[in-house]
């Protein structure tokens, strides 16, 4: 009994210094994973990891509101014995959980805490918004007063140490002067625009040089200019 309450307490504190600090990765191997930190956010999940610990394998899962508290989902260990614990992404823009540990109920004591009727203490986290750009990009959404003839789509990349960055558009006729973007403090240029049904084309012109949208699969081909991220607006 000692031993376990030990072990549970050892993985806590190991997850002190960093599980409050953000990783927004496109893709993880799983696998590969050399030590524990704070929750990782890929295109196709969310990943909790846990540190190896040298007393013997642990049974250790979560359960979280991401499915209504209705699924034990268990952590798995990398080839370095590192645990992790794959969560899918839902309409939630934040999401809480608890952690088992062969049979303590317990949450990381540095994390960002809830309590729930019950009185439970719960770990909450919150996904950052820079983890639809993985799933949308460009983003479209509807304009209302418009009737939804005109949408507003909203292009971003990350590029921190650039110093300027464009837009090139087919409706501009892929004009570097038209569309100028906006740095945020992340390291992400924005700009939107209201666009109506059709076909675009597009790609970022960062500090004179041409990059496609990484995040978005869909490519074509633009006379004289080569391949172009694209997208339709039905």
């Amino acid at each position: 009994m000692k031993k376990y309450i030990f072990t549970a307490l050892f993985i806590l504190c190991s997850l002190v210094s960093t599980f409050s600090d953000e990783q927004v990765i496109r893709r993880v191997d799983v696998n590969q994973l050399k030590t524990a930190g704070s929750p990782i956010f890929t295109k196709d999940c969310i990943i909790l990891t846990l540190p190896p610990e040298n007393a013997g394998r642990q049974e250790i899962f979560l359960v979280t509101n991401l499915d209504n508290w209705e699924k034990q989902h268990y952590f798995d260990t990398s080839l370095y014995g590192v645990y992790y614990c794959k969560l899918p992404y839902t309409d939630k823009t934040d999401f809480v959980y608890r952690l088992n540990i062969n049979g303590f109920w317990t949450v990381p004591e540095n994390c960002i805490s809830h309590t729930d009727n019950y009185g439970n203490s719960l770990a909450k986290v919150t996904i950052p918004n820079k983890v639809k750009y993985f799933n949308n990009s460009p983003e479209i959404e509807e304009i209302t007063e418009r009737g939804g003839q005109v949408k507003k789509v909203t292009f971003r990349v990350y590029a921190p140490n650039a110093s300027i960055v464009n837009l090139l558009c087919s409706n501009a006729n892929f004009s570097p002067f038209t569309y100028a973007m906006t740095k945020d403090s992340a390291g992400y240029w924005e700009v939107s625009l209201p666009l109506s049904t059709g076909n675009y084309s597009y790609c970022y012109f960062i500090d004179n040089v041409q990059e496609l949208d990484i995040n978005n699969p869909d490519k074509t081909q633009a006379p004289g200019l080569g391949r172009m991220s694209a997208f339709r607006i039905n």
